[in-house]
């Protein structure tokens, strides 16, 4: 009997994880250099702004300056992604 609630657990997670998959395919779609630009830009603007007002915070405990590393790194792509696509529209 244990074996077999095991097994439908496996099911019923495989599921849900295909589920996940087909959904994130859905919202993954190739944007022009031009239109990345401007959500990588305002994106960056956005998470920079947020870090600079809950600094405080993310500063006060272990785990929150870990989740500031985490958006900083996050940030740290989102500039690269802005300077990719300048080169990408002036050349």
């Amino acid at each position: 009997m244990l074996s077999r609630q095991s097994s439908n657990a496996t099911i019923v997670s495989g599921t849900y994880i295909h589920i996940i998959i087909v959904m994130l395919h859905w919202f993954v779609v190739a944007v022009s250099s031009g239109m990345s630009f401007l959500l990588s830009t305002t994106l960056a603007v956005l998470l920079f702004a947020g870090m600079q007002l809950y600094k405080v915070h993310l500063a006060s405990h272990e785990w929150s300056t870990i989740v500031g590393g985490f958006l900083g790194s996050l940030l740290f792509c989102l500039v690269l992604t802005v300077s990719s696509d300048i080169a990408t529209i002036l050349c």
